[in-house]
């Protein structure tokens, strides 16, 4: 297969990005989507078996779908990307979160570095500078 080919490197990430650690802010969210997938979802599910909810709880899921389509137009709006600092003499990309303007992912990403030990001496400006010779 083409290792090139836009649709199969799109659906290589999708699934990158689905077994990928997600910061809190989204893990909230995907608790409240799953909710509410439940909620519209059990008066399809219970009609498989010939039950009927009373018509308010009918209306609720139906009103409940509109909810989660909005939601998830929101959602969908909300990841951003961080600027980019420098490209090192490997090829890789160095970016920083800004911290003002989103605190809680920068905090989270700052947090899983640590605990991953790559915290360092050198200030931001000293590893772009080595990174750059």
């Amino acid at each position: 297969m083409n290792e090139n080919n836009p649709l199969l490197l799109f659906l290589q990430e999708i699934f990158k990005r689905l077994n990928s650690k997600s910061p809190r802010f989204f893990k909230i969210w995907q608790w409240i989507a799953a909710a509410t997938s439940a909620v519209t979802g059990l008066p399809g599910f219970l009609a498989m078996f010939s039950i009927r909810l009373p018509v308010p709880l009918d209306a609720l899921a139906n009103k409940t779908v509109a909810i989660a389509a909005a939601a998830s137009w929101f959602i969908a709006r909300m990841p951003v990307q961080s600027p980019a600092i420098t490209v090192t003499q490997d090829g890789a990309l160095l970016k920083k979160s800004d911290e003002r303007a989103i605190p809680f992912t920068a905090q989270s990403e700052k947090k899983d570095a640590l605990q991953q030990g790559l915290a360092g001496s050198a200030t931001l400006k000293e590893v772009i500078n080595s990174t750059n010779k």
